[in-house]
C-alpha cells in the first residue's frame, strides 16, 4: 500500500464525515472528528461525550488517531489524549486489543472511523472485567477493582478522573473565565490538580486502613 492510496482513503473517510453531518454524529456520541491540521492528513484528533448512565456521563474525551501508510489494510492508532480510568484502557491512553479487537484481529478494511469510535463509545459503556487488568495503574486500584471486583469503588474512580480530567466546566466554575494567555490562573489550576492528587492518595489510604482493620 502506498502513501497515495492510502491518503485516498483517508480523504473518503473525511467526505464521509462531512457528508453525515454534526447532527448524525452528536446522537453517536462523537463531537467533533478530523484531521488536526490538513497539512498531515495522517494524524486526525477525535471528541467524544461520555456515555450516559455511565461515570463518564459529564466528561468530552480527546483521542489521538493515526494512520500508517498501510490503511486501510492495517487499522489506525487510536489512544486517549484526556486521562481516563477504565478496565479496558491502560494508564497511558491505549486500547487494550485483547478486549478491543477492531484495532486488532477484527480489523476490516471496511470498517469506518465513525464506526470505530462508536465501539469505543460502547466501550465505556460495557467495561469488559474478564480481558484486561488495568495496566500501568496503582497495585492498591487494581487489586480493588479487579480481584474484588468492588464495583462501586470503581465506579467512583471512574467518575473521579472524569471531574477531574474531562469536565472542563468544573475548572472554570471554580476560577471563573480562563484565557490562554493568563499564567497566573493557568498555575492556580496545576496547583488545584495537585491538590486533588493529595485528596485521592489520602482517600485511597484511608479505604486501605479501613479494609485492614475489617480483617481484624
Amino acid at each position: 500500500m502506498s502513501k497515495s492510496q492510502a491518503l485516498k482513503r483517508i480523504n473518503k473517510e473525511l467526505e464521509k464525515i462531512n457528508e453525515v453531518g454534526e447532527e448524525f454524529l452528536e446522537e453517536k456520541g462523537i463531537i467533533s472528528v478530523g484531521p488536526v491540521d490538513e497539512s498531515d492528513m495522517f494524524e486526525w484528533e477525535a471528541n467524544i461525550k461520555g456515555p450516559e448512565d455511565t461515570p463518564y456521563e459529564s466528561g468530552e474525551f480527546n483521542l489521538k488517531i493515526k494512520f500508517s501508510y498501510d490503511f486501510p489494510y492495517k487499522p489506525p492508532s487510536i489512544y486517549f489524549i484526556t486521562k481516563i480510568f477504565h478496565v479496558n484502557i491502560h494508564s497511558d491512553g491505549e486500547l487494550c486489543r485483547n478486549t478491543f479487537k477492531l484495532l486488532k484481529t477484527e480489523w476490516s478494511p471496511n470498517l469506518s472511523i465513525i464506526e470505530i469510535l462508536t465501539e469505543i463509545i460502547n466501550l465505556l459503556k460495557f467495561p469488559n472485567f474478564n480481558t484486561c487488568n488495568l495496566n500501568g495503574y496503582d497495585q492498591n486500584l487494581r487489586e480493588r477493582c479487579i480481584n474484588q471486583r468492588d464495583d462501586e469503588y470503581y465506579n467512583h474512580i471512574a467518575k473521579e478522573w472524569t471531574d477531574k480530567y474531562a469536565n472542563e466546566e468544573s475548572i472554570r466554575y471554580i476560577f471563573g473565565n480562563i484565557t490562554e494567555n493568563n499564567k497566573d490562573i493557568e498555575e492556580l489550576i496545576i496547583n488545584y490538580e495537585k491538590e486533588l492528587d493529595k485528596v485521592n492518595e489520602y482517600y485511597l489510604k484511608l479505604i486501605e486502613v479501613i479494609e485492614q482493620n475489617k480483617k481484624k
